[in-house]
């Protein structure tokens, strides 16, 4: 499971890991915002680091596409981004937020019970601790 940016790292890691597992189900995770990956329409969106505004020159060329595109909204990426501090204690953005999200719903489903998912946190939470409502007033201490 990796988010759909750039897509470098798309294209380079699941063109390794299906060589060495064929059978591998490769998923993208792109803001519903602006889904241009999966053939939507751009717009706007806050999960910065993921959803570009077009489509890159790399997914264009690459024979490498995703079986899969999960849409990640910006609240649902918010909230994972604030669940991820509080439950494990790693401070990461937004983008890892929605790829969290992401990968709980793959793996609740019934035909990926007992499978391997693995995906990436890309950013920390660093320098978005300046970004109203992320982490709301009071949010940290609700936690401990």
């Amino acid at each position: 499971m990796i988010a759909l940016g750039t897509c470098g790292t798309f294209d380079g890691v699941t063109r390794y890991l299906k060589r060495v597992n064929p059978r591998l189900h490769a998923v993208g995770v792109e803001p519903a915002g602006s889904p241009l990956y999966s053939g939507g329409k751009q717009g706007a969106h806050h999960i910065y680091g993921m959803g570009p505004g077009l489509v890159t020159d790399i997914f264009k060329a690459s024979t490498n596409k995703p079986d899969e595109i999960i849409l990640a909204e910006d609240d649902t990426a918010y909230e994972w981004t604030r669940r991820i501090a509080h439950k494990e204690g790693v401070l990461v953005g937004w983008t890892s937020g929605a790829i969290a999200w992401a990968a709980g719903r793959f793996a609740a489903r019934p035909e990926f019970a007992g499978k391997n998912i693995v995906t990436f946190f890309y950013d920390t939470g660093e320098r978005y601790l300046s970004i109203d409502g992320l982490f709301p007033s009071g949010d940290i201490e609700k936690a401990s």
